[in-house]
């Protein structure tokens, strides 16, 4: 059985400075927290409205 692979790192995925979001594991569980800033995101989709497009050009 193929397990599912986490990304652990996101550039630029920060809502607040644009920077460096990267999984953290404690106690309470999986969570999201930026590098730069210490910004820890509530919900996984102000991740993905921060996260850059990436453009076909």
């Amino acid at each position: 059985m193929m397990e599912l692979v986490k990304p652990v790192l996101l550039f630029k995925g920060c809502p607040k400075c644009r920077g460096d979001v990267s999984i953290t594991h404690d106690v309470w569980g999986d969570y999201w927290h930026c590098l730069q800033c210490g910004y820890i995101p509530q919900d996984v989709t102000e991740i993905a409205a921060a996260s850059p497009e990436k453009s076909a050009a």
